[in-house]
Parts: C-alpha cells; sequence; structure tokens
C-alpha cells in the first residue's frame, strides 16, 4: 500500500525538496504529514532542516489520539537531530503515561486484574 507521504518524499529524491517540502505541508493528515516531514528534512539546504524538523515535531505534538501520537514520536524521536530527538522521545513517554492512566481508571471486566507492573519510565538527561 502507498502511504499519501510518498509522493512528497520521491519529490525529494529527484532533487526537489523544496517541491516536496510544499505538498509536505498540504497533506491531509497528521500522522502522514509528519511521516513526509522528517522524511524530506534531510534533503533540505542546511539551514532550514533544524526548523522541518521542529515543524515536524509540533505537528506529532498535536495529534489528539494518544495511541497515535505515542507511535509518531517513538518513530521519529530517532531521526530527529540533537535535543529534538530527546524531546519526541520525553513526548513519546508522556504519551504513554497518559495512555497507561486512562487504562488505569478504565472499568474492568469481572475478574479482569490490573497491571501488575507500574510504566516504567527512565528520567532522560539533556
Amino acid at each position: 500500500m502507498t502511504s499519501p507521504s510518498q509522493p512528497a518524499q520521491m519529490a525529494a529524491e529527484l532533487g526537489e525538496a523544496e517541491e516536496g517540502w510544499r505538498a509536505a505541508l498540504g497533506i491531509e493528515g497528521e500522522r502522514w504529514q509528519v511521516e513526509a516531514m522528517v522524511g524530506l528534512a534531510p534533503y533540505l539546504p542546511a539551514g532550514r532542516r533544524e526548523t522541518a524538523y521542529a515543524r515536524a515535531l509540533d505537528v506529532a505534538r498535536g495529534l489528539s489520539n494518544a495511541g497515535e501520537r505515542l507511535g509518531v514520536l517513538a518513530g521519529m524521536a530517532g531521526q530527529l537531530p540533537g535535543d529534538l530527538g530527546s524531546a519526541a522521545l520525553r513526548e513519546a513517554l508522556g504519551a504513554a503515561v497518559e495512555l497507561k492512566e486512562r487504562s488505569d481508571g478504565a472499568p474492568r471486566r469481572p475478574g479482569q486484574r490490573a497491571s501488575a507492573t507500574p510504566l516504567a519510565l527512565p528520567r532522560i538527561h539533556n
């Protein structure tokens, strides 16, 4: 299956990074837009890359579904440079905590156990 972000990434591979970036900004669906933005950022001029990565991170932070936000942020964390990667990882961990807390407060079926182990979050030092 072709993802909606593929045309933008293909444009970048053809040396048309700016056109690809504009196409990425027009993608409907934040998840796909983030995927395209992160995929395109390395092809942009050096002076624009960090801003592009930061914009992708902002879009990912805005995902309303915590599960989707967790997956997108965790997936992009290793692709972002320096502090942006650390920020994405912290945000992903925050989404995981949100999901954990939501599941802890969810009604349980008769006989269903609560989670035996709490979600352990390592402290990230910058």
